[in-house]
């Protein structure tokens, strides 16, 4: 894919295959070398799956026109939807979990905002994997969750959708390097793309499991079984249907060298973002080492706030409320920005404008 200019680079986003965005890097406070940004941007590339597609339809009139990307367009739009995650499916090992849904998203003002900016930007992309995969993104996805294990490069994506489950197969038969293995009666589907291993596995009918790992896929599996143990709910920030939920224990993953000094500061980090009752709630949930690192925590994103309301006036509008609150459960701090939904669309639909 190549490297991001150095613009996008400072601006905080990479940018992958054509259209594909990932992850704002902000959140690791990196330039994007962390095990989640390459795990994301180094997934199968649809111009890989059009040559498995074209070799298993030979016999068929389709033509398959010329593509960009599969799996980063997939997740491209991953950091903006979410719903309620099931911790028990996510292994006790994850040290870092993002948990999307379409389907709440399909409910939203928010989603319907991203889901009209990503068809006019991305409807040709989505039109023409739909023919060769028989999945149209925003409209059979369900919902994706990604973990990974603190390791650079090492991850898995669990997916919820209305699959056609023998075509898919069949798309991977194709590859190159194709084999098979089994894990207690599932069949484990490994392929080469390029110089990367590829292996998927349908847990489910309309639940498939990805990771370039194979010897993840058993944890995988068997954690979606039960027969391993999962995260639990205190792992997790509530909220009622949120539209993001993610987590991350950064005292226990090896961060980037340019991580910024606040990350460095945070044991763990939790965040949702849901709609309700007319407003966009984030709730974020930042634990800390000790009390003394919590207090100055809280310092520095007053001193934040304080500089984005001088900057943008909006910001400091009665209707949009910022509250803090200490960790109950450990050294840190909670917070709780809210605002009206019908502000909150016209500032996201601003700041993707300034992103382009």
């Amino acid at each position: 894919m190549g490297d991001p200019s150095s613009k996008r680079r400072e601006e905080g986003f990479w940018i992958g295959a054509k259209g594909a965005k990932c992850l704002p890097q902000k959140f690791w406070g990196g330039s994007g070398n962390s095990e989640f940004a390459d795990f994301v941007r180094r997934a199968v590339t649809f111009r890989r799956l059009r040559a498995y597609s074209r070799r298993i339809q030979k016999h068929r009139a389709m033509k398959i026109p010329r593509t960009e990307c599969f799996l980063p367009l997939l997740l491209s739009f991953a950091p903006l939807v979410a719903a309620p995650i099931d911790p028990s499916l996510v292994p006790a090992s994850a040290k870092w979990v993002l948990h999307v849904d379409l389907d709440a998203m399909r409910g939203s003002a928010t989603g319907r905002e991203v889901f009209r900016r990503i068809e006019a930007e991305q409807g040709a992309k989505l039109t023409t994997f739909k023919r060769i995969s028989s999945v149209h993104l925003l409209n059979d996805v369900h919902n994706i969750t990604l973990y990974g294990d603190g390791r650079p490069e090492r991850g898995v994506a669990l997916i919820s959708g209305n699959f056609d489950r023998a075509h898919m197969t069949d798309i991977v038969r194709a590859a190159d390097g194709y084999s098979e293995s089994s894990h207690e009666s599932v069949t484990l589907l490994h392929w080469q793309d390029g110089e990367k291993q590829q292996n998927a596995a349908f847990a489910a009918e309309g639940f498939l499991v990805l990771s370039r790992q194979d010897e993840l896929l058993p944890l995988a599996l068997d954690t979606i079984s039960h027969r391993q143990p999962g995260l639990g709910e205190a792992d997790f920030p509530g909220g009622d249907k949120p539209l993001v939920t993610a987590m991350a224990k950064l005292g226990e993953i090896k961060l980037p060298a340019d991580a910024s000094a606040i990350v460095r500061n945070l044991k763990t980090v939790r965040i949702s973002a849901s709609e309700g009752d007319g407003r966009f709630v984030l709730d974020a949930a930042a634990g800390t080492a000790d009390a003394a690192r919590a207090k100055l925590l809280r310092r520095t994103l007053d001193g934040i706030v304080a500089l984005g309301q001088l900057l943008d006036p909006r910001l400091a509008a009665d209707d949009i409320r910022l509250e803090f609150a200490p960790q109950p459960a450990e050294p840190g701090i909670f917070a709780t920005l809210s605002m009206p939904v019908e502000k909150w669309i016209p500032l996201m639909r601003e700041f993707a404008n300034k992103k382009k």
